[in-house]
């Protein structure tokens, strides 16, 4: 019974064991403590993953728009130039219109995947929208960002998408750039990205078009491959 009852248990151990009671409860004290601390942990950890999990698109794995808003808010600040790139898949809604959007997603995701491959580890990339995606190619001059969206366009050009089903798939992308410089507006250069963009659909898709002049809309200059 005595086991059963904690209370008179502990007072039976102080009237008979008094030089063991507070080595007991210290003892105690300690897997409360321990105990506590890994309960905290694993909540921690789980927390983290949840909050990582929901910045991820569910479709192609890639950084999500909310992902997406944050890096801006972060490199709106930026003291070293980078590039940025508004990927577009060219024709893509005949895709979806006549095969369903269950092909179109696994085709964003294969699309997605050479995005990973062809970018380096220090590039931001994230889907932006629909078939739209928005990269940022980080500590980079107007060169490198120009040949890591070559790159990209070249490699999603040379891919069979879904090589083993019965209707494999060729697609191209089109690629609007601009140049971030400390002090610019961020938010601008991702529109001057979006009118490269614009122009390089004009220019017959499946082409980089690469915007210069930070904000002055009136005189920028394009190159296109």
């Amino acid at each position: 019974m005595l086991l059963l009852d904690p209370t008179r248990f502990y007072t039976n151990i102080r009237l008979v064991y008094p030089q063991m009671v507070y080595p007991l409860m210290e003892c105690l004290c300690f897997f409360i403590t321990y105990f506590a601390l890994v309960v905290k942990k694993e909540y921690v950890e789980a927390s983290i993953s949840m909050k990582d999990f929901a910045m991820i698109d569910s479709v192609t794995s890639l950084n999500n728009r909310k992902r997406i808003d944050q890096e801006i808010i972060k490199l709106s600040s930026e003291t070293q130039s980078f590039g940025v790139g508004l990927i577009d898949l060219d024709d893509f809604k005949q895709v979806n219109d006549r095969y369903g959007h269950l092909i179109g997603d696994r085709l964003l995701f294969e699309t997605a995947e050479i995005f990973r491959s062809t970018t380096r580890s220090r590039d931001f990339i994230g889907r932006y929208g629909g078939e739209e995606f928005l990269i940022f190619v980080r500590n980079a001059d107007p060169l490198t960002v120009y040949q890591v969206c070559q790159r990209i366009r070249a490699a999603v050009a040379n891919t069979l998408f879904l090589a083993n089903s019965p209707q494999p798939f060729k697609l191209t992308v089109s690629i609007g750039v601009g140049m971030y410089h400390a002090g610019d507006d961020l938010m601008t250069c991702i529109h001057q990205a979006d009118i490269a963009l614009y122009q390089a659909k004009r220019r017959g898709k499946n082409t980089v078009v690469m915007a210069n002049g930070a904000h002055r809309f009136n005189t920028v200059q394009f190159w296109e491959d």
